[in-house]
């Protein structure tokens, strides 16, 4: 998979977008304009076995179909997006250090660039 390098628009001209994007009404919720940080993924670290630090910022109000937890890190002064499920050996070791709070999720983690299935992901723990 080739690095992202810019992350805007693939097409070279606004085709289809004239001037601000529509108000939907109905049963289609609004375009949501608002840029966000990227999630991280192995070739943000270094790829596969490649072992060091994240700074865990908060904890988002976000979730997605994937994650239950969307936590804001960063990583070499870059922002970031980590997301997990609640189930995972990655949250339980984050619950255990930060409890259950939401404001007193911050830190320093641990990660790790692992394989499951073929395919890596960073992990991490508290």
């Amino acid at each position: 998979m080739a690095k992202q390098l810019n992350q805007s628009d693939p097409f070279d001209d606004d085709w289809g977008l004239d001037g601000e994007p529509a108000a939907v009404t109905g049963d289609m919720p609004a375009p949501n304009t608002a840029t966000r940080a990227p999630f991280i993924k192995p070739y943000d670290v270094g790829g596969v076995n490649t072992k060091g630090t994240l700074e865990l910022v908060r904890v988002t109000g976000e979730t997605t179909d994937y994650s239950d937890v969307i936590l804001a890190i960063t990583h070499n002064g870059k922002e970031y997006r980590l997301g997990m499920r609640t189930f995972s050996k990655e949250y339980q070791s984050l619950a255990a250090k930060f409890g259950t709070k939401r404001a007193d999720w911050h830190g320093t983690l641990r990660f790790k660039v692992v394989e499951n299935n073929g395919k890596p992901y960073v992990s991490v723990r508290a």
